[in-house]
């Protein structure tokens, strides 16, 4: 499927960021994978103008092979703000709307994240997918638990945001885990306590959200 064929599922809204995530980002899809469109949009200027929360920040459908997930954008740069995986992850899509929302935010994003924070979230869900294969034992949530735990790993090591390639992030880590011959995922798991690792000191500046978001919103 081409981009424009995929950017025919997206609904009717302000779409300021389109990209694909999921097994054809990371690189583990075959010829039954599924699309995983994820976008952003915003609404119109008087929705920023209350002090009402906005109530719709969330949409998701699954249409043919395609599951669509978007994020309404004020929502979406706090949830970057927090370090989420995904977002951080799909941040680093290539957009296809062909243009520079995100650029200046992932730059910096990429140095300031939160180390321990994220980690944590890629170590859970590292066990939630083995969990779910051993259920099911489909191999995709197998995949899919290595490359959270490879992701892991890369993090703490190298105290840096990991590339959805999670096999170039394994090629990156240090020589004495790769030679360590690591045989089963729960030694993946076990490797290093996590608690050892205090939060880092960076943080994602809540300037560089908002002249983000200023932005795209006057755009």
């Amino acid at each position: 499927m081409n981009n424009n064929e995929l950017l025919k599922y997206l609904p009717n809204k302000d779409v300021v960021f389109a990209g694909l995530h999921g097994s054809r980002a990371y690189g583990l899809d075959n010829k039954d994978s599924d699309y995983d469109l994820k976008f952003v949009w915003k609404l119109p200027l008087q929705n920023y103008l209350s002090v009402e929360d906005i109530k719709d920040t969330g949409y998701s459908k699954q249409l043919d092979n395609t599951d669509v997930t978007g994020w309404e954008l004020r929502h979406f740069l706090r949830l970057v703000q927090k370090s989420n995986m995904t977002t951080l992850e799909v941040l680093q899509t290539s957009n296809l709307l062909d243009n520079d929302a995100f650029d200046e935010l992932l730059n910096h994003v990429s140095l300031c994240f939160n180390v321990r924070g994220l980690a944590l979230q890629y170590y859970k869900a590292g066990k939630a997918y083995y969990y779910k294969y051993k259920e099911t034992e489909n191999i995709k949530y197998l995949n899919n638990s290595y490359r959270c735990c490879t992701n892991f790993l890369y993090i703490l090591h190298n105290n840096s945001l990991p590339s959805l390639n999670h096999m170039g992030n394994y090629n990156n880590l240090p020589s004495f885990i790769t030679n360590s011959k690591v045989s089963k995922l729960t030694d993946y798991l076990n490797y290093f306590d996590v608690n050892e690792y205090p939060y880092n000191i960076y943080h994602i500046n809540a300037s560089v959200l908002n002249n983000c978001f200023r932005k795209i919103l006057f755009t």
